[in-house]
């Protein structure tokens, strides 16, 4: 089964031409029955009323690209685990009637939308993608091929790990190319090193020239929420629960 945790982002809900909402529960194929996964991504996206042909769900590369979608990606990574769209992890599009997806257990979901020109985006930024600017990247790609004004664009970063969860250890990978791209999002405890993946999206966002007063933070933890959130981070390879982050127009 699924449910919706949140519908949609305060900002995002003032739009009635978009459906933007998070879907939690088995809607990934592995660790499930991919029969019971297409059965429950069907309800799921019912409840915001959504035709599941209507979606498209990459299969993230945990980089920065990010890639145009058009009404012939419907149904991509939807009924079938080897049909992802690969090779990106942001997607944008002008059409209305196609649903951009990511899915995430403790990664950044963030959605994007630009009332002006309407154009709709998403991305996933896990700690590779956040240090890699998958947020920045997006932003300017609206910019580049839709001629978005940056101030326009309003932007909704989803329930991810918080700061006060994310532990890494002091000999890891993560710490030199994170420190690197934001150092005062790595913070030293007594406990351990921390990165805040939250801040970095921010910070990127905004150097890019997205409003601030445009950002909207969930500043929901999927480690430590009390609404029992999926996390790779607490549950480890036995996890069979998924986000999913939608954002479409009417």
């Amino acid at each position: 089964m699924a449910k919706e945790i949140i519908s949609s982002s305060k900002k995002l809900s003032k739009f009635p031409d978009i459906i933007q909402g998070i879907l939690v529960g088995r809607l990934m194929f592995y660790n499930n029955d991919p029969r019971e996964v297409v059965a429950n991504r069907k309800r799921a996206f019912a409840s915001l009323g959504i035709d599941l042909k209507k979606v498209v769900i990459q299969r993230q590369e945990h980089g920065n690209k990010t890639r145009v979608i058009s009404g012939k990606d419907q149904g991509a990574g939807v009924f079938d685990p080897k049909a992802y769209l690969k090779g990106t992890d942001g997607m944008i599009t002008k059409d209305k009637g196609v649903f951009l997806v990511v899915h995430t257990a403790d990664c950044v979901p963030i959605s994007f939308y630009d009332p002006k020109k309407k154009i709709v985006a998403i991305a996933h930024a896990g700690w590779k993608g956040t240090a890699d600017k998958v947020g920045k990247k997006s932003v300017l790609k609206m910019k580049e091929v839709f001629n978005c004004d940056l101030k326009n664009i309003i932007a909704y970063i989803g329930p991810s790990i918080g700061p006060c969860c994310y532990k890494i250890e002091n000999r890891d990978k993560k710490i030199t190319k994170f420190k690197k791209a934001f150092p005062d999002c790595v913070h030293e405890k007594a406990k351990g090193i921390y990165l805040d993946l939250w801040k970095a999206n921010k910070k990127q966002l905004l150097e890019a020239g997205v409003l601030e007063r445009n950002i909207e933070e969930s500043k929901i933890c999927t480690c430590c929420s009390k609404l029992d959130l999926p996390s790779h981070y607490r549950e480890g390879k036995k996890r069979n629960r998924s986000i999913l982050s939608v954002i479409g127009r009417r």
